[in-house]
């Protein structure tokens, strides 16, 4: 053969090395990137998983604040509050439960104690309406006065 030959023999070689070699880095990436995505998602599904076994503590509560059962969700609430005092969420469903119950002195009290640990625009709003309307009941059980 000649000494052309074995030329082009040889950087044909070494052309197809250099592919191959390519050709592992391009396959060892996608498998890397496959494992990776393989982790990812098992730990997205026991994530979701671990969500729907473990729910909300207030689950219960909205459950049956939903179905209207107010005694229930109140007594669900109360221990709920008692374990978390310095959220005023917790605060404020207590008193929309005691408003639907027509406990307005309770819905002011745990309106009032929301407003001191996070004063919203909502909280504030509930409480001055309970007191305003707190108000009228009291003048309107003093009843009119009498005529002369």
């Amino acid at each position: 053969m000649s000494e052309e030959i074995e030329k082009q023999i040889l950087e044909e070689l070494r052309r197809q090395n250099r592919i191959s070699k390519l050709a592992m880095i391009i396959v060892a990436f996608f498998i890397v990137a496959l494992l990776a995505m393989t982790i990812i998602e098992d730990r997205v599904r026991s994530r979701a998983k671990s969500r729907q076994s473990d729910p909300s503590p207030w689950a219960d509560v909205t459950a049956a604040y939903k179905r209207y059962e107010l005694d229930k969700a109140l007594a669900l609430a109360k221990p709920l509050v008692a374990q978390y005092p310095n959220d005023d969420s917790g605060y404020s469903y207590l008193a929309q439960i005691y408003y639907l119950k027509g406990d307005l002195a309770n819905a002011e009290k745990n309106y009032l104690r929301a407003c001191e640990l996070f004063p919203t625009e909502e909280n504030e709003k509930n409480l001055a309406a309970i007191r305003k309307r707190r108000a009228r009941e009291r003048a309107g059980a003093a009843g009119p006065a009498p005529k002369p």
